[in-house]
């Protein structure tokens, strides 16, 4: 005879009441389930083609650079890789969490949701300042390769200085503005800073001073020397005397006994020089002295 107790009959209905229960639920939730799922799959998409995109923009514009600017110098092409790589896992990520915040509010997670969503709203400030950083790595990169392109009359190594100062200055200066921009105090970093590019800067400039002072030097000897001398007319610089060939920005030529001689044109107004006009006697006058005899 089958039990019909009150805690027997109790017990059934509370389990059918729980299962019952539990399968509303799930009924209930499970579209909101499917959906976050799917978003998630789709910002996982989406967070892979933005991290390819972003390393193929950096790597693209490495190269045009490279082409536009005809790069000499020699470059570190793991750091370049790194650097790339670096900016696409960030992207990927930054992506991840915008899409898994969204995911948390479609699934009533107030909790998660409720710190997804700060984060989300701190996203945009921290991709920001991201961009800058990239920005202040490629403008970097192109000053420098300007520099060591440009025609400066200075040694090879008073250039490599300069164009890796204003790349390191302009990095530094990026780094700096880019997170100010994220929210973080910058304010004591921002006055170090500053006065490291001021001095990197100033040293530059010395540099820059000291290696083209032979150049100008020879520019103002040159000037002297095309309002004093022509050309024909023979002077003694330097040890050499001849005739002079040719005055060039930053030095003289001159024909001499040995060969041509050429002299840097600062020598000029730093040294005694002595200029003597030989005129050749004219076809008249000779042809006159031979009549004579």
């Amino acid at each position: 005879m089958p039990d019909e107790s009150p805690s027997a009959f109790s017990w059934k209905s509370a389990l059918d009441q729980t299962f019952q229960d539990f399968s509303q639920h799930v009924a209930d939730y499970l579209p909101q389930l499917i959906g976050a799922i799917l978003l998630l799959l789709i910002g996982w998409a989406v967070a892979h083609c933005a991290r390819i995109a972003s390393k193929k923009i950096v790597t693209a514009f490495d190269t045009v650079s490279a082409k536009l600017f005809k790069q000499h110098h020699t470059k570190n092409e793991l750091f370049k890789k790194s650097y790339s790589r670096i900016i696409g896992q960030v992207v990927f990520w930054c992506v991840i969490l915008f899409f898994a915040a969204a995911s948390a509010n479609l699934l009533g997670w107030n909790v998660f949701s409720g710190w997804m969503g700060g984060i989300a709203v701190f996203l945009p400030k921290i991709l920001t300042g991201l961009l800058i950083i990239l920005c202040g790595y490629l403008i970097g990169n192109v000053a420098q390769s300007l520099l060591f392109n440009a025609d400066l009359k200075v040694g090879a190594t008073q250039t490599a200085v300069l164009a890796k100062a204003v790349r390191i200055g302009i990095l530094i200066l990026a780094w700096v503005i880019g997170v100010e921009h994220m929210g973080l105090d910058m304010h004591f970093l921002t006055w170090l800073v500053t006065i490291i590019i001021g001095i990197l800067l100033a040293g530059a400039c010395l540099a820059f001073g000291l290696g083209a002072k032979g150049m100008v030097a020879n520019t103002v000897g040159a000037q002297y020397i095309r309002r004093n001398c022509r050309v024909g007319e023979t002077i003694k610089l330097a040890g050499y005397e001849g005739e002079i060939l040719e005055i060039r920005q930053t030095c003289i030529i001159l024909d001499t006994k040995d060969g041509r001689a050429i002299i840097p044109a600062k020598l000029f107004h730093e040294q005694v020089t002595l200029v003597s006009t030989v005129t050749e006697p004219s076809t008249s006058t000779a042809a006159d002295a031979s009549e004579s005899k």
